[in-house]
């Protein structure tokens, strides 16, 4: 009740301006009129097609009863062009449901083309292809859209039919703005405005303005967007064009959006309400759309609810799964932003499941739904999932990025072969020029041989065509010339692209970062269990393999150093997935010898993998130390696979061998792993650490900084104090180091006990 009051006061708030603005349309009645007066089968077919025509902007039940009237009266009069006529129009009332009838679209446009060609009626054939690119393009299916508006281009073109080649190339335009390659568009709506303004046609204005108004807005232009559309509300008006005058006024409103001109948006998104009042039809599931979004911008998310629900409604209707899947993101949005986690988690599955995949525009839908996943698994505390979700979001975000880059360059590589190929031809036929010049002159020289005057007069002649060739080619040269210029700077613009996006890429690396450290231990934690210790940590990446981790019980600490396979993002789901399965084992389980840890970490981490089959299994997996503290006798049991432990005990640094084997990795089955005990004493210094510190390559002959230096640092610091010994780590390790890359993650942690 309330959707139908919203509307409603919508309406009473601008009919003063539409009644000003507009007359009521006679063109069904007029169209009505001509089909009671027609007098014969021919024109009743004629007149019902007329009608369906402009139902089908309306009521597309309406339409397709009207085609059939039309089919049937040309089969009674035999009427072959009104029958082809007839099963094009069903075509494109089919494109409306192509995702349900794609079939019976192409089987009608086949038949109806193929009157037309047996006919020899190419011109129908391409007005067909027009017709069907455009319903298509109205039912975003936009690939296919592309492919019928070029086969209607080519034919106007053969055909020369200009006013009709420059109404499919605004069309293409408008396609290719939609699909986001807005360089082809452009160049599109030049061609239509040159042609549209070599023949005087004035009736086509409004939608080039728009368009281009909107294209403007794509690439974030906005004073001229709204200068364009401004022009394109003025034409609309002129022509009483009720579709592209709400098309404006949502271009419009979107403008003012990006501008934060909140309330202009409003006013622009409740004059469309108001235009489509009588009618439902996409424009006013945009305009909802549109006018909630616009709350949720202003944090009226309340407001903002029923307003996105009318726009869902519709686009349910319409079967806009598109517009379903922005509705249902942007309810999901609302919800959040009034803490409602459940009904936010709710439109988010619901809406992931009814975004199309690999459609235009689904990649960015895609982006945002991830992206808000994680979000949402953030606030309830689930980071496992935030960060698998900010991973999905993070891929969605490179694929989306090579994407464009590629098309990009494909765009760029068309033109410069065209541009190749024109000059070849353009090269070619000079040289034939000159060639037949030639040829000439040495027939005149035969000649004028024997006419002295002649030959003067002759060779002035070739002397000055001469001139003017070298004149024209030096011309064409210079605008070549202008033309590289214009791509070189068209190049740069895209190289400050690529780098606003690998900027984004980092942001997005650095989030995951902190998602990341909120599952590992705080710094704090180690301190009050250990308060002389110290941890040197350096990721080769913004995210890291290598981790710590630490567990206490009354009696007993347990401490560990774990080295992930890889490092940044693939490093870091190790690390998540580690960090869950030993904190199942101790915290769930209650183990606490490190040789029983190690084993079932490796039967678990296998298991996860799917490393039980040794033919098909991976080589992911880590390394790791653990040692069990006595908190009153001091005693120290320790196992480790690839990671030794160093401790000190009466003045000398010990060291204690790891197993050789590898925790996950499927090809070796007979793993085991034991424990290694020592009575120590306080004031003695346990070190473990990655294989980062010794893999770094530096020094003055660019090596490694191998095992054997990294136990004469840790011999020449151990007497030191713990933030002494972290300052003596980090300087060696950047002096080392040098100007090199860092190999590798890189972690030291020191205890003393």
């Amino acid at each position: 009740m309330w959707i139908k009051l919203i509307r409603w006061s919508f309406f009473f708030a601008n009919v003063v301006w539409v009644n000003f603005s507009f007359a009521q349309s006679p063109t069904a009645d007029s169209l009505s009129i001509i089909l009671e007066r027609a007098t014969s089968l021919e024109e009743e077919s004629k007149a019902y097609l007329e009608l369906a025509a402009f139902y089908e902007q309306y009521d597309l039940d309406t339409t397709y009863y009207l085609i059939q009237q039309a089919k049937s009266a040309a089969q009674k009069a035999n009427y072959e062009q009104g029958l082809a006529d007839t099963y094009i129009r069903l075509a494109s009332y089919f494109a409306h449901y192509l995702r349900h009838n794609s079939d019976s679209l192409q089987y009608y446009l086949n038949k109806g083309i193929t009157k037309y060609w047996g006919e020899a009626d190419s011109v129908r054939a391409a007005r067909a292809y027009y017709l069907v690119a455009q319903t298509t393009f109205s039912s975003d299916y936009y690939s296919m859209s592309v492919q019928y508006a070029d086969s209607a281009r080519l034919i106007y073109e053969q055909q020369g039919d200009q006013l009709a080649l420059a109404e499919t190339l605004l069309l293409l335009c408008e396609i290719r703005n939609r699909t986001g390659s807005n360089v082809l568009a452009l160049d599109y709506c030049i061609d239509a405005t040159t042609i549209f303004t070599n023949l005087q046609v004035e009736e086509h204005k409004a939608r080039l303005n728009r368009t281009i108004g909107v294209i403007n807005h794509d690439v974030q232009n906005y004073p001229k967007a709204r200068e364009y559309l401004l022009q394109a509300i003025e034409f609309a008006q002129r022509d009483q064009d009720t579709s592209m005058l709400s098309s404006a006024y949502i271009g419009m409103g979107r403008v003012h959006i990006e501008t934060e001109n909140y309330d202009l948006a409003l006013e622009s998104f409740r004059r469309v309400i108001s235009l489509n009042q009588d009618r439902e039809n996409d424009k006013l599931a945009l305009a909802y759309y549109h006018i909630g979004r616009t709350y949720l911008l202003q944090n009226q998310a309340k407001e903002a609810i029923p307003l996105i629900e009318e726009a869902l409604a519709l686009a349910e209707q319409f079967e806009n799964r598109s517009l379903q899947a922005r509705c249902m993101l942007e309810l999901s949005n609302a919800y959040y932003a009034l803490n409602d986690m459940e009904q936010c988690f709710n439109y988010l599955n619901l809406g992931l499941a009814q975004t199309p995949r690999n459609a235009i525009g689904s990649n960015e839908i895609l982006r945002k739904y991830y992206k808000q996943l994680a979000k949402y698994y953030a606030k309830v505390g689930d980071f496992e999932n935030a960060l698998v979700n900010f991973g999905l979001y993070d891929l969605e975000r490179n694929l989306a990025f090579q994407e464009e880059v590629a098309e990009r360059f494909a765009e760029m590589e068309t033109f410069y072969e065209t541009k190749r190929k024109d000059n070849q031809i353009e090269l070619l036929q000079q040289e034939n020029l000159i060639q037949s010049v030639l040829a000439s002159d040495r027939k005149l020289i035969n000649v004028l041989l024997i006419v002295g005057l002649l030959l003067m007069v002759g060779v002035g002649v070739l002397l000055y065509s001469k001139y003017v060739l070298k004149t024209r080619a030096n011309q064409k040269l210079e605008e070549k010339k202008q033309e590289i210029e214009k791509q070189r700077d068209e190049i740069t613009v895209k190289n400050k692209l690529l780098e606003e996006n690998s900027r984004d890429i980092r942001d997005s690396i650095e989030y995951a970062r902190r998602i990341q450290l909120s599952l590992l231990p705080e710094k704090d934690e180690l301190k009050h269990l250990f308060p002389d210790s110290f941890v040197f940590h350096r990721a080769k990446d913004i995210v890291s393999g290598d981790f710590y981790w630490v567990y206490e019980t009354v009696d007993t600490i347990l401490i560990a150093v774990l080295d992930c396979t890889g490092h940044g993002v693939p490093g870091a789901f190790m690390t998540v997935l580690a960090n869950s399965v030993l904190n199942q084992i101790v915290h769930e389980s209650k183990v606490l010898a490190p040789n029983t840890i190690l084993s079932m970490m490796d039967t678990r981490i296998q298991e996860a993998l799917r490393q039980t089959d040794v033919e098909g299994a991976n080589a992911d997996g880590l390394d790791i130390a653990i040692c069990m503290i006595n908190r009153n006798t001091q005693e120290v049991c320790y196992s480790g696979a690839q990671i030794p432990l160093y401790f000190t005990h009466n003045g000398k640094l010990n060291k204690l061998e790891p197993s050789r084997y590898f925790i996950g990795g499927g090809w070796v089955t007979d793993k085991y792993f034991t424990n290694q005990c020592e009575k120590l004493q306080r004031g003695d210094m346990l070190y473990m650490a990655s294989d980062g510190y010794q893999d770094q390559f530096g020094g003055p002959k660019d090596k490694k900084f191998m095992r054997g230096r990294f136990c004469d640092l840790l011999d020449g610091i151990y007497s030191l104090s713990t933030p002494e010994q972290y300052q003596q780590v980090e300087e060696t390790f950047s002096c080392w180091r040098g100007e090199q890359v860092q190999t590798d993650d890189v972690l030291l942690m020191g205890v003393r006990l």
